[in-house]
This record gives C-alpha cells, structure tokens and sequence, in this order.
C-alpha cells in the first residue's frame, strides 16, 4: 500500500511507500531479540554459537529497515531539488527546510536501526566481558 505525500508548500506530489506495518514488525523483532540479549546477560551463558546466531538475528532485521528505508534515499535528489526551485531567492532555507523534510521521512528507519547497533554492541561487550577480554567469533579473522 502507497501513501502519497503532498511536500510542503511546494506543490510537488511524491509517493513514498507507506512501511508502517513493516516497520512495526520489525520493532517487534527487534524486542523480541532484545529480550532475548537481555535473558542471555542475566544468565551470562553466551558462547560462540549463541552470539553468532544473536548476530545473525540482528542484522537480519537491520537489512530488512535499511532496504525498506533505501526507497527514501532514492528520491533524495528529486525532494532536494524541489526545495531549490521553490526558495531560489532564499537558498539557504530551502536547504535548511529540505534536510528538516528528509529528516523527518528517516526518523522511524533510523530509529530502528540505531536499536540494532546498540544491541551489536551490548551483544559483543557481553561475550566480551564473560569470555574475560576474548573477541567474539566474528570478529576473528
């Protein structure tokens, strides 16, 4: 399902897809996984296999946002350059306005993957400090 977004002041109509219900999935995921991590820290039995797999769960999940959230990126340009057109005599506010406009459209992916860094590193420092210093797995070369 599409949404159609009317930009602002400017008359020019862009159609972004409408990913909230793919978006809330993924934050279900994302706490799902984290209540996982978070039983994982409390029992401190992380091994190889367990991080590994927490691993693979995570970046699952941030492929999918950032594939959802790459059709926002694709027209980036196209949005930038309606901006230009419509603030010539002001070009500094029609920046200004187009990085608070493409902001905004990237706050709900951002949010998530950003979710997904941190338990990256909460997952690596819990290995880290069970493990006494030793990288996780994946790390290795």
């Amino acid at each position: 399902m599409n949404k159609e977004e009317v930009v602002s002041g400017l008359g020019k109509n862009i159609t972004i897809p409408d990913h909230t219900e793919h978006l809330k999935n993924a934050a279900e995921k994302i706490e799902k996984i984290k209540q996982q991590l978070n039983n994982t820290i409390a029992d401190k039995c992380i091994d190889g296999n367990c991080h590994t797999a927490m691993y693979d769960s995570i970046a699952i999940v941030l492929y999918y946002i950032g594939q959802l959230s790459q059709q926002v990126f694709n027209f980036e340009e196209e949005l930038e350059e309606e901006y230009k057109m419509a603030y010539l005599k002001y070009p500094e506010l029609g920046k200004k306005l187009f990085w608070q406009h493409y902001e905004k459209l990237h706050r709900p992916y951002t949010l998530l993957k950003n979710r997904c860094y941190r338990m990256f590193t909460e997952l690596d420092d819990e290995y880290i400090n069970v493990h006494k210093g030793e990288c996780p797995p994946n790390w290795k070369e």
